[in-house]
């Protein structure tokens, strides 16, 4: 069939291998930054929200980054494939002007949001029995405060520079800040990192904020200003720097990360797209990952997946951009079927190769 990638990492593997997937091994789901490419799995989220989760011992961990933080926020309300098919339909009918300004983009993001998750949800979202959301998000410093695009500009080109040089430069340009449900400490190792993390309380009074700081990217959308529980000051996007999310997991030997993800690369950073840096092999070591294959996206329409310059590509055609992204979920249908027989008849064992 070709069309799904399956990898693991050295200790997944072996698990893998050995007696197929066990969902109850699950600890922890992660979900990257990526915009539009969460098109990609949709269909997959609607699988492990009927067909996996009910499975899942408790707790389990979501550690979300930008887009992947507002698809679990989904994941963990009481009606959650409803709240995930709302989002779903609000994200494809989104409309902005030719040329839209950061306070226009921040607008209808807001709106995406209010519509979806109501106060209700944030009460269930932070009490869920089964569920901790985690989400990355990253506190500007210095002329990362500022809104005005000429600085924030020369900000992002200074970003840019020192993770070309080394990644750790990253730590004097910005904060990495995990907000956390903390009923369970999150199963990271928060100093061994090449930025430490830094662990703020996710609260009703926050989450809010918190999911638009996520997924607040400089130069297309306005940074949220003093986040409630955080220190001061300007909350940006959390895939600056957790884009596809090279984390080092702290979780038993026996237990798995799953990562459904939209592209066979997994990309560290959102400044390391055209670097060929990789994650870290140790941070992978738990972690099983699915992905549609490169040969799969040669068959898509257009041969790629969806992203945010199609909002550029079709202009103010909405109609036309959302008849192409909702043929691309279409198709992930097949990847999904591909996925449920690889597990309910074990040959996930077979297709499993290492990273």
């Amino acid at each position: 069939m070709n069309n799904l990638t399956i990898k693991a990492g050295y200790r997944a593997l072996e698990i893998v291998r050995d007696e197929g997937l066990d969902v109850r091994r699950i600890r922890v789901l992660a979900g990257a930054a990526g915009g539009p490419k969460w098109l990609m799995l949709y269909n997959f989220d609607r699988f492990i929200l009927s067909e996996v989760l009910p499975h899942l011992r408790q707790p389990v961990f979501l550690i979300g980054s930008s887009i992947g933080s507002w698809r679990f926020a989904a994941y963990c309300t009481e009606s959650p494939l409803s709240t995930l098919e709302n989002f779903f339909h609000l994200y494809m009918d989104q409309r902005f002007s030719e040329r839209p300004s950061s306070e226009e983009v921040s607008s209808v993001a807001k709106n995406i949001l209010e519509s979806y998750l109501t106060s209700l949800d944030i009460r269930h979202i932070l009490s869920n029995r089964r569920l901790r959301l985690n989400v990355f998000a990253v506190r500007t410093l210095g002329p990362g405060v500022s809104d005005r695009r000429s600085i924030l500009s020369g900000y992002v080109l200074l970003l840019f520079l020192a993770n070309s040089l080394e990644r750790k430069l990253l730590r004097f340009f910005m904060d990495r800040v995990l907000f956390s449900d903390i009923r369970d400490s999150v199963p990271l190792d928060i100093l061994n990192n090449t930025i430490p993390i830094k662990i703020c309380e996710l609260t009703e009074e926050n989450l809010k904020k918190v999911l638009m700081a996520s997924g607040a990217i400089p130069l297309v959308m306005k940074g949220v200003k003093d986040i409630p529980g955080a220190l001061p000051g300007m909350y940006r996007d959390g895939g600056l720097f957790d884009y596809h999310l090279d984390l080092p997991y702290k979780i038993d030997d026996d237990e798995l990360v799953f990562f459904p993800h939209y592209s066979e690369r997994i990309i560290p950073g959102w400044f390391d797209k055209r670097l060929n840096r990789k994650p870290s092999p140790e941070n992978l070591k738990n972690v099983l990952f699915i992905a549609p294959s490169n040969a799969f996206i040669e068959k898509l329409p257009m041969k790629k997946i969806p992203d945010r310059n199609d909002f550029y590509l079709f202009g103010l055609d909405v109609k036309a951009r959302k008849e192409y992204w909702q043929s691309v979920v279409r198709m992930t249908e097949a990847l999904v079927s591909e996925f449920a027989e690889a597990l309910c008849s074990g040959k996930i064992r077979d297709m499993v190769t290492p990273f």
